[in-house]
């Protein structure tokens, strides 16, 4: 998954990257599936490390991040593996939000792995207050000359914001727009 997420990085023609960005969201859609299990003992073997929550949330932030704005009514098989995931992030919230907040390890291992130059604080994740209580929030420990930067993660939908915008990438808002998708088609700008 990692390799093709680089791959995408230097992807030049649109049919190239829409191809390379549902790849990646296929094999972490069927990366997370196998945390789809019956509640109890099963998840709890599943999910019991901070590896382990660093491979479920790094795998719902490609998902997010490389889901084309437009499925349209190609790829019905990639449709359901989406909206199975979709099911799975509500089954698993409650678990890696509790997993999380005992250590935030795992959370944030698996923003460091898309995001190279994060520098988690040393303090807990916090959940935010009810409507907004899927939202997980931290900082970052700045270098000299930088800034302390706000990191937001929405445990459903695996949406990452840095002081409130998507990391390396256009909002959601821009890229599902008519005249976006007239001109640049369903390929996400980094």
């Amino acid at each position: 998954m990692r390799e093709i997420v680089l791959k995408l990085q230097d992807a030049i023609d649109n049919d190239q990257t829409s191809e390379l960005q549902r790849r990646a969201c296929d094999m972490a859609a069927t990366c997370r599936a196998t945390f789809d299990v019956e509640d109890g003992t099963h998840l709890e073997a599943l999910l019991c490390s901070s590896a382990d929550v660093a491979i479920a949330v790094e795998c719902a932030i490609v998902i997010h991040d490389n889901t084309p704005p437009h499925l349209g009514d190609k790829f019905p098989d990639f449709q359901k593996l989406l909206h199975r995931d979709h099911r799975l992030s509500h089954f698993l919230e409650a678990t890696l939000i509790e997993h999380i907040q005992d250590d935030k390890c795992g959370l944030d291992t698996a923003i460091t792995s898309v995001w190279s130059s994060y520098r988690p604080a040393g303090r807990q994740w916090q959940q935010l207050d009810g409507p907004n209580s899927r939202w997980l929030t931290s900082s970052t420990t700045p270098l000299s000359g930088q800034r302390v930067q706000q990191v937001h993660y929405n445990i459903l939908t695996g949406k990452l914001l840095v002081d409130g915008k998507p990391l390396g990438r256009l909002p959601q808002e821009i890229v599902s727009h008519s005249t976006y998708n007239r001109i640049f088609g369903q390929v996400l700008i980094s």
